[in-house]
């Protein structure tokens, strides 16, 4: 219970800080136009580091989202902790790239498997099971009384009140002719969309000065100390402020976005590249700086490696 109330925290306050970079609702995929309905979706998603393309310029806005898919950006939306439950089902190996997901999301009850005991991570997510997963994510919360779908009667018992919820959130709405088609498969435009309205649904109050991905959190000695990937920074969040407390404003790009670097000095000379998770580590912060390929100690009023892999970039 103590790890779900920390997941759900960690999330709503994420989703509570993510504010849209000037620019991310532009085309970035060859195969999205401008005026596509999930155009922004897919762009905020892309930007946020919660979906990423196929790495071909496309987004394949119609392919099918895998149970793998989800729990992997559940996982991303809470800052990607450390695996907790290694090879919680046969059909998943710790070292697939959804691996450390899925045994993570298992023990935070968000993956229970199917009735013979795997987890089909290939298998596709139905527009049901999507809704589950999400509303597990977010604690089994009360579904808002609303008008029913259509086509309620088809959807599965264990899946009626997170589908219910997902309608009463404002996250679903149905297929236009008042049905929900719960068996059809689940979309890459379609949890695009859901992701961003669930960010959206959750928007409270902005406590950063500025445009903001943020991905970890921690507690600081004065407040919340919060990575943000797109401004390549460390904010602190005190009082409903904040600050930078490492990492240096970036240059721009020639389309005004930030770009990071890797620069060990004090906290408001570093340079960070994708400050992610972060977490307390001896009398500092460790940051994984995940495109330095390093893992990045704030400690002291300074930054400094701590660890890094062959292929760290600076």
């Amino acid at each position: 219970m103590r790890k779900t109330i920390a997941f759900l925290l960690t999330l709503i306050l994420a989703l509570s800080l993510t504010v849209l970079p000037a620019g991310a609702e532009e085309g970035i995929f060859s195969d999205v136009a401008e005026d596509a309905w999930y155009a922004e979706a897919a762009a905020y998603c892309e930007t946020a580091g919660l979906m990423e393309g196929m790495g071909d310029g496309t987004f394949d806005p119609r392919g099918v989202t895998t149970r793998a898919m989800v729990v992997t950006v559940l996982h991303r939306l809470s800052g990607s902790p450390a695996q907790t439950r290694a090879e919680a089902f046969p059909d998943v190996k710790e070292d697939s790239w959804y691996g450390p997901s899925v045994g993570w999301a298992a023990a935070q009850g968000i993956a229970l498997g199917r009735s013979d005991g795997t987890f089909g991570p290939m298998d596709s997510v139905t527009r049901q099971d999507l809704a589950v997963f999400l509303w597990r994510s977010m604690g089994n919360p009360v579904a808002v009384e609303t008008e029913a779908f259509a086509d309620e009667a088809e959807i599965s018992s264990y899946a009626l009140e997170a589908v219910r919820w997902a309608k009463g959130a404002g996250l679903v709405n149905g297929m236009g002719d008042g049905s929900f088609a719960p068996r059809q498969g689940a979309t890459r435009a379609q949890l695009a969309n859901i992701l961003m309205k669930l960010s959206k649904s959750l928007l409270g109050p902005s406590y950063l000065d500025g445009t903001a991905y943020p991905c970890g959190i921690a507690k600081g000695e004065e407040g919340i100390l919060v990575t943000d990937t797109y401004n390549k920074c460390v904010w602190l969040i005190k009082d409903g402020a904040s600050t930078r407390f490492a990492g240096m404003e970036p240059p721009e790009d020639a389309t005004g976005a930030p770009v990071g670097g890797y620069v060990d000095a004090a906290c408001d000379q570093s340079l960070f590249s994708q400050p992610w998770a972060i977490a307390p580590f001896l009398d500092g912060w460790a940051v994984a700086d995940t495109k330095n390929n390093a893992i990045r100690l704030i400690t002291k009023g300074s930054v400094q490696t701590v660890n890094a892999s062959a292929g760290e970039t600076g």
